[in-house]
């Protein structure tokens, strides 16, 4: 059964390679866009299975397996090519189109219209070196665009001396293709070319094929850039000006900038900053926004600094909060008022820009800046106001995991705006809080099953290492055996349980396993998986703060007890500051 090839493109682009082979095999990311694990097809203790988000394939360089998201269902469910396509359909929420002849005959159609375009492209381009192209010509030179730039974007004119239709016509392009392909309009007074006397942009897909064009105009006429109508090729939505030409340099930069118009993007790229793309004089849209994440996880949004840049970005912001996800957001950099890339190119200097995109702010703190600018919270009530404002902003975060963490970062920030005596923010600790106190008595019945998640789920546990060590509570034999396990998972995050006592083993340490055995034991009776182990270690490890906690409070107590009519600031702030951290993590926990 045969697909219509712009079916199988939505496919592949509204499903992420690494999420669904993630579902199957646990995934290590290493790079942007790259991920590995251990292969599905073949048993293997050393990770030598890749996913590639960017390219949409995985390759596994043990066994040779190769495919994309069809072959990954068919490989590892045993399903033929069309029951695979099916089911990824309904996973993206996509009809499956039924082959017919007439489906057929469309998709031959969609194909002329790339051909119709093409010639259209060619021939604006010829129109812009012609003598009816001149004052376009001088335009750009005037806007710095050289020679190279020109030919690279296949920059043009509309509306010279000769006939787009004629010409057109006279290849064999048919009337009905000339309004398919947007290039001509019916109206109320008779046919018309869309774009006149304008300097031409072509707008291509992902694989670089021309499927629209935008067009500015040479003097002060409205509308001072015109799109191509929306076709059966070309959804406005969808698109992101120069995207194919700035994929592979974004993915290598490990970054992508998102500004405003195509001369900002031409300019970049003329300057070496070719990983700038641009939305087509709309909002940026949810497939946008997925378009650009299938690059790099966060996004540089650089828009002007006059309201009109700021109102964009708001608008950019509000679009993706419902749809954020672990590790993917925007980042935000504004240029300074009344500059525009190319304006800060020729009067500071590549450095200058270089530098504005490496100071881009993240989504939190930008929309942190929305929260609080102009607002004054020198009365409950304004507090209390803020905090519902906080409350309804992140309810629209439907990742519940983001959306916790954005409700903890802003009520952090929210406690540092109110209380900016106490350094910090909300419940945090000064580094010398504690200093002064004994260290409380270690948990050795905890330190040793969490030594034991760490050897028998080492893919799992690497995120929690610095956390777990950091607590120092391995004691009686098993310090020695922690560091062991500590270093095997610094140096590599693709062990198994078998790599873990292996290690062990060569390190003459084998000997220590005896103080956790009956934890080992246990572990190795069940098998769990990274959701239950993340829960199972954040309850542990929340456990072990609030006895360490409880220590230092009823030592900070006993502190102050000879002082309750004027205790000395110090202390009181330290007993205050340990209270504050224990509601905190109580917060946190049944939050």
């Amino acid at each position: 059964m045969a697909f219509p090839p712009r079916f199988m493109d939505e496919l592949h682009s509204r499903i992420s390679i690494s999420e669904l082979v993630g579902k199957k095999v646990a995934l290590t990311r290493k790079g942007t866009g790259q991920f590995w694990g251990l292969c599905p097809f073949h048993n293997e203790k050393t990770a030598s299975f890749s996913v590639s988000e960017d390219k949409g394939f995985y390759h596994c360089f043990g066994c040779g397996a190769h495919g994309d998201i069809i072959s990954f269902v068919q490989q590892t469910e045993g399903l033929s090519f069309p029951e695979a396509v099916e089911k990824l359909a309904a996973m993206a929420g996509l009809e499956v189109p039924k082959s017919s002849p007439a489906e057929m005959k469309r998709e031959k159609h969609r194909a002329t219209l790339y051909d119709v375009l093409e010639q259209a492209c060619r021939f604006y381009q010829s129109e812009l070196h012609s003598d009816a192209g001149k004052r376009a010509l001088s335009y750009l030179y005037a806007r710095g665009i050289d020679d190279a730039s020109i030919e690279g974007f296949r920059l043009g004119f509309s509306g010279g001396g000769k006939s787009l239709k004629s010409t057109l016509l006279a290849n064999g392009v048919t009337e009905e293709q000339l309004f398919a392909t947007g290039l001509f309009k019916h109206g109320d007074k008779g046919d018309y070319e869309y774009f006149k006397n304008r300097v031409m942009f072509p707008i291509t897909d992902k694989r670089g094929r021309v499927i629209a064009f935008g067009g500015r105009v040479l003097d002060d006429s409205e509308p001072k850039y015109l799109n191509s109508p929306e076709t059966e090729l070309f959804h406005k939505g969808e698109v992101l000006y120069a995207f194919s030409k700035a994929s592979v340099p974004a993915h290598n930069n490990k970054i992508i900038a998102l500004v405003e118009g195509y001369m900002d993007v031409i300019s970049l790229h003329q300057a070496g900053f070719d990983f700038a793309v641009a939305p087509l004089g709309t909002a940026l849209t949810d497939a946008q926004i997925e378009q650009l994440w299938k690059i790099v996880p966060e996004p540089t949004i650089c828009f002007d600094g006059d309201k009109a840049g700021f109102m964009a970005a708001s608008r950019a912001a509000d679009r993706v909060i419902p749809i954020l996800k672990e590790g993917y957001s925007l980042k935000f950099v504004f240029l300074p008022e009344g500059l525009d890339p190319d304006e800060i190119l020729k009067k500071q200097g590549k450095s200058a820009l270089r530098d504005l995109l490496k100071s881009a702010k993240p989504l939190a703190d930008f929309l942190w800046h929305k929260l609080v600018k102009g607002k004054v919270l020198n009365t409950p009530e304004r507090k209390a106001a803020l905090e519902k404002e906080i409350a309804n902003l992140t309810s629209r975060i439907t990742n519940k995991s983001v959306q916790n963490y954005y409700r903890r970062d802003f009520k952090n920030r929210l406690w540092e705006r109110v209380n900016p005596h106490k350094k910090g923010g909300y419940g945090a600790v000064k580094p010398d809080l504690t200093s002064h106190l004994p260290s409380s008595k270690p948990n050795i019945g905890e330190g040793k099953m969490m030594l034991a998640y760490l050897i028998c789920y080492p893919n799992y546990m690497a995120k929690w290492l610095e956390k777990i060590t950091s607590l120092n509570f391995f004691t009686n034999g098993l310090t020695e055996l922690a560091e062991v396990v500590e270093n095997a998972l610094i140096e590599s995050d693709n062990l198994t349980r078998e790599d873990m006592l292996d290690i062990i083993k060569k390190a003459g340490k084998e000997e220590n396993l005896s103080f956790i055995a009956s934890e080992m034991e246990m572990l190795q009776r069940t098998t769990k998986y990274g959701d239950e182990i993340d829960k199972e270690m954040q309850d542990r490890l929340t456990s072990l703060q609030l006895k360490t906690l409880n220590a230092e409070i009823e030592e900070a107590g006993k502190a102050l007890a000879p002082y309750l009519d004027n205790p000395p600031a110090e202390l009181w702030e330290r007993y205050n500051a340990l209270l504050a951290e224990k509601h905190k993590i109580l917060n946190d926990f049944f939050d």
